[in-house]
């Protein structure tokens, strides 16, 4: 028994090691707009994406209508979120360049520094968990994902990171909104407020 109890916090032990040595999601949390953003800097967005098709279901496309129907759809819904999306950011005349998610990391290499962020957190944070606030584009492969919120009992959670040094930005209110569109036009309009 004794022996047991000496393995588990053993391993107990190696764990918080592990853990405590684990990366912040976030470094520091400002509740303002960068000063740079707009200047020398475009906020970088993801956009919805069209899912590859494999070789295979290329093949199912001219004998399985059904199917050829569900990929016309998919390809329908992305045109039509993505219109959506640059008719809100013209709206609050938010300097912005559109980016597939899988090109993030390249472009934070390349010297791009804002990026619009979002984290799913329960509704009634009035204060960011930042503990929880890990950069969407290394846990989703598209906006598509990015924006799929299930559970009424979270909301969308806006912010501005900086790729380089993984600060966030929050502006003056942290709110959440249960749809994503509508969290975001009430972020950006924030934003438009304190960038004037």
């Amino acid at each position: 028994m004794k022996r047991k109890l000496l393995s588990f916090v053993f391993l107990l032990s190696a764990f918080s090691a592990i853990f405590a040595q684990t990366k912040p999601p976030i470094a520091e949390v400002f509740r303002s707009v960068p000063a740079d953003l707009g200047k020398e800097n475009k906020l970088l967005v993801a956009i919805f994406e069209d899912r590859e098709l494999s070789p295979m279901e290329q093949r199912a496309l001219a004998r399985d209508k059904q199917f050829a129907k569900q990929v016309e759809e998919l390809k329908r819904m992305v045109a039509e979120r993505n219109e959506e999306l640059v008719k809100i950011l013209k709206k609050y005349n938010t300097p912005y360049q559109l980016v597939k998610m899988h090109d993030i990391d390249s472009l934070k290499t390349a010297g791009y520094k804002y990026y619009l962020d979002m984290s799913v957190m329960p509704k009634q944070f009035k204060e960011p968990k930042k503990e929880a606030m890990f950069a969407s584009y290394t846990r989703f492969d598209n906006a598509n994902e990015m924006y799929a919120n299930y559970n009424v009992q979270f909301h969308y959670y806006f912010y501005i990171r900086n790729l380089q040094n993984d600060d966030v930005y929050l502006t003056n209110e942290f709110k959440g909104y249960e749809q994503g569109f509508v969290s975001l036009e009430k972020f950006l309009d924030k934003v438009k407020q304190e960038m004037k």
